[in-house]
């Protein structure tokens, strides 16, 4: 009996194997020419330390630690603005200049102040003098000494009140913001001309160093999420997880985390990408070649290696990134498992 002329080369070859070994056999012999020609490639299974989490949905954020939101003191029209999102300041730079008349009333309420504290301080070292010679009596010593604290306490309150504003030199009711910290410019609020109110957020500086990665997990994952574990973002940027919500999200049921990048990050504030996390690993895990790992059904195969004899073992499949897959199954750490050719492989075992 002749065979159909389409049927040659490696179609041949592999009904010749498949006539080689029983149908139903979950193992077979192979010899070292039918290794070779099958282009089988093989490498050991080692222990897992992690489990990778891949593909989770991220957001760049603000840093919660470090970051300082300068706000305007006194309503007024923004005259000038110094730096824009994303500059390097230096504590004390200027930031802006506005001009304000509850900034000018404000002034004036402070030299008031100043004069009366001044004043009330004179007074009450007049009357400690007396109350030395004898010439007065104690209870006006200790009033003008009460009326002394009372006036310093004053002033030092209206100078808090002046916040973060400077007088400027210019016109009357000019003052300016200053940066509170060393660090970069995350946000700026303010415009030229622009009218500002009151207690408005005009910048946000975050010092240097690195800054945040808000994602989700799935709340299943709970017992295996803890502060310290690793992040990998889409460019290789490493990261450790900070922080892990003690709250599910009632639609989506899953875990919010966050994670503090690296001080060279490149992302930018709100940027969304998608990460990988790196959890524990069971302690029968082992790290394979993703290539290693086929599909059988809902479930996951390994072919594994003894001499000459092939295996198909079913494992169950924990998570995997682009070059390794973290199985656990009846495969110890160091078994040899079969990397290429295995799906040639695969219908000779029977599965």
């Amino acid at each position: 009996m002749s065979l159909p002329s389409s049927l040659h080369g490696g179609a041949l070859f592999g009904l010749c194997l498949l006539l080689a070994f029983p149908a139903a056999a979950s193992s077979a012999r192979l010899s070292a020419d039918q290794v070779k020609l099958l282009g089988i490639a093989t490498a050991r299974a080692e222990r897992a330390a992690t489990v990778p989490v891949s593909r989770l949905p991220a957001e760049i954020v603000m840093p919660l630690d470090g970051v300082r939101t300068v706000s305007v003191p006194f309503a007024g029209t923004v005259l000038a603005v110094r730096v824009d999102d994303g500059a390097t300041v230096k504590a004390g730079q200027v930031l802006a200049s506005l001009q304000s008349r509850d900034f000018l009333a404000a002034q004036a309420e402070l030299r008031r102040a100043q004069i009366d504290a001044s004043l009330a301080q004179r007074q009450s070292a007049r009357d400690a003098s007396l109350l030395a010679e004898g010439i007065i009596a104690r209870t006006r010593a200790e009033e003008s000494r009460a009326r002394a604290d009372d006036a310093s306490a004053r002033l030092v309150q209206f100078r808090d009140s002046m916040g973060d504003a400077a007088a400027a030199q210019g016109a009357p009711g000019e003052y300016v913001l200053r940066a509170p910290q060393d660090g970069r410019v995350l946000r700026r609020m303010l415009a030229p001309g622009q009218g500002a109110n009151a207690l408005d957020s005009a910048f946000v500086i975050a010092r240097d160093g690195g800054m945040d990665v808000q994602f989700q997990v799935p709340a299943t994952l709970r017992a295996a999420l803890r502060p310290g574990l690793g992040v990998a973002m889409e460019d290789g940027t490493r990261g450790e997880v900070t922080a892990v919500s003690a709250m599910a999200d009632a639609g989506s049921q899953s875990l919010r985390l966050r994670a503090r990048l690296a001080p060279d990050a490149v992302w930018a504030i709100g940027q969304r990408t998608s990460l990988r996390l790196d959890i524990p690993a069971p302690a029968d895990a082992v790290a394979v070649p993703a290539s290693a790992v086929l599909p059988d059904g809902e479930h996951a195969m390994l072919l594994t290696v003894q001499g000459d004899r092939y295996t198909a073992v079913r494992v169950e499949r924990l998570g995997a990134d682009g070059e390794r897959a973290v199985v656990r199954g009846a495969v110890p750490a160091g078994a040899t498992v079969v990397t290429r050719g295995a799906s040639a492989l695969k219908p000779l075992l029977g599965e």
